[in-house]
């Protein structure tokens, strides 16, 4: 990891945060992601080393007409190729089925489901991004096991487990290796909420 640039989602807090503060460990630079620019900056506060960047962003607002990873370097006027990213970005929320409407899926399939997809296309297309190259998606336990109140979470988990398996595949000759984690339930900001 020593050098080597990664992009982490969901860095504010949780899994985003433990992961970055991981990766700097091990010697490489973080880009912190996530919508709160005071949290972010909680965590760029915890990383070992230098040349890591934080970068509000909602990955709700995320369109399929400008590659992030490009916005990025060009925002920050930084010359560097990324060599992954590990997306922990996710919204849980429990929604009884009377509650359910286009909005609600459309927010929560965004973030946990879509913004993968968008993410890796850019990742594969950008010279910015390092081939071979490295792609970790956070997934859910309720993508496995039926759960009340969480049909909208889990089957956008189930949908970024199956997407996850044929990115993987698409992009094989790429050298892009995509992987999910399947997380059982963790005390973190977010689980305590549970």
């Amino acid at each position: 990891f020593s050098g080597k640039y990664f992009l982490v989602t969901g860095a504010s807090s949780g899994f985003g945060k433990t992961t970055s503060i991981l990766l700097s460990k091990y010697g490489a630079k973080v880009i912190l992601v996530g919508r709160s620019e005071e949290k972010l900056k909680e965590t760029f506060n915890n990383l070992t080393g230098e040349g890591h960047i934080v970068y509000p962003y909602d990955l709700e607002n995320l369109n399929d007409k400008d590659n992030f990873f490009d916005e990025i370097l060009k925002k920050n006027k930084k010359n560097f190729k990324f060599s992954g990213v590990v997306h922990c970005a996710g919204l849980h929320e429990f929604t009884p089925l009377k509650f359910i409407n286009l909005n609600k899926l459309n927010k929560i399939f965004k973030i946990n489901l879509f913004s993968s997809i968008l993410l890796t296309k850019f990742y594969s297309f950008s010279e910015n991004c390092s081939k071979p190259g490295s792609i970790v998606f956070l997934s859910s336990v309720a993508s496995e096991s039926g759960n009340v109140l969480l049909s909208i979470y889990g089957s956008a988990k189930a949908a970024l487990n199956s997407v996850t398996k044929s990115l993987a595949l698409e992009l094989a000759d790429k050298k892009i290796r995509i992987n999910s984690i399947i997380s059982g339930h963790v005390e973190t900001e977010t689980g305590l909420k549970v």
